[in-house]
């Protein structure tokens, strides 16, 4: 076992899928891979006492996979023409992903995150970081 090399690993998935940053500036896609990255490396750090690496990159698959999915979703939220139909859809798939990624989290409350995204914001940026900040303090608080 290598957990090093796991976190590593994790991090890479992230780091070079393309489609996560597609149509998002430099300054937006690097807080959405930061976001990502972060995340995966804790994912990954929960593997710590499965000895082998297959059983443990099996294990973390899903959550990595729920990740994958929020963070193209969050990318969607930013460079889409804003629709409501379509944003309470991707708010609703990003939703039902957190209790897979965020483990033990409350369900999240979606009317929250569509007043935030309804709050005028100076970039896709610091959309992505308040985003991530509402999950992942909904998470931590409950």
């Amino acid at each position: 076992m290598d957990l090093e090399k796991r976190i590593q690993m994790a991090a890479e998935s992230i780091l070079e899928n393309e489609s996560l940053r597609e149509g998002l500036d430099e300054e937006a896609a690097s807080a959405l891979l930061d976001w990502g990255i972060t995340r995966a490396k804790q994912i990954t750090n929960a593997t710590a006492d499965i000895e082998d690496d297959e059983e443990a990159a099996e294990e973390s698959y899903p959550q990595m996979r729920g990740l994958r999915k929020i963070l193209r979703d969050v990318a969607s939220l930013c460079t889409e023409e804003p629709n409501p139909d379509r944003q309470t859809e991707l708010l609703q798939q990003i939703a039902d992903q957190v209790p897979r990624v965020y483990p033990n989290a409350p369900y999240p409350n979606i009317e929250s995150w569509a007043s935030f995204l309804a709050t005028p914001t100076e970039n896709n940026a610091q959309k992505i970081i308040g985003f991530r900040t509402l999950i992942e303090d909904n998470q931590i608080k409950n």
